[in-house]
């Protein structure tokens, strides 16, 4: 048997400076280098499609994927944003690690009145509001305050985290916990 010849291919150069982080599938956009000079470090990333994609972090940024390259944006606090979704009504929300909340898209990012009374774990628009969770429960935006949605009176959940949506429901995955809530009561999946 023959040994096989040594490839005369170079490797490509590995890219220096941070990297988002993400979670599931992305479809590559994710992989695109940011300039270690100007990025301080990113918490989250979602986005609209693959070719409009934000990932936001540390110091208050805010990047966007915008034909092919990423673009820093200005963003309304130097606080460290620690999550994000891109919600079906057309918005990305973005909440800081202060609990402080902000809508935008594109250019324009703005800071709403009022904050979730803790760190937000999970958030996500169900039915028409904006939800979030932290470690000390679910709360709704109603008007400009985050209010809590109480738990159900039997087999309350005693984690929070994650939340995610599907038809009807808003899901909250916590760490020993896992309830689905359709805007009116609670259900106990695990």
């Amino acid at each position: 048997m023959v040994p096989p010849k040594p490839s005369t291919e170079e490797k490509p150069k590995k890219a220096t400076g941070p990297r988002v982080r993400h979670k599931g599938p992305i479809q590559g956009a994710a992989k695109r280098h940011v300039a270690a000079a100007s990025a301080s470090g990113f918490e989250g990333v979602d986005g609209f499609s693959a070719t409009e994609m934000y990932a936001v972090g540390r110091l208050g940024e805010i990047w966007q994927l915008d034909a092919g390259r990423w673009v820093e944006r200005k963003s309304p606090t130097k606080e460290t944003i620690t999550h994000i979704t891109c919600a079906s009504d057309g918005e990305a929300y973005l909440a800081t690690d202060s609990g402080a909340v902000i809508i935008g898209r594109g250019e324009r990012w703005e800071q709403l009145p009022g904050t979730v009374p803790d760190a937000v774990l999970g958030m996500r628009l169900f039915d028409g509001k904006l939800y979030a969770s932290t470690k000390k429960g679910l709360f709704c935006r109603e008007g400009a305050k985050f209010v809590p949605v109480p738990p159900p009176k039997k087999d309350a959940p005693k984690t929070y985290g994650a939340l995610d949506v599907t038809r009807g429901a808003l899901w909250s995955i916590g760490g020993k916990d896992i309830f689905t809530y359709d805007g009116k009561g609670w259900q106990r999946i695990e």
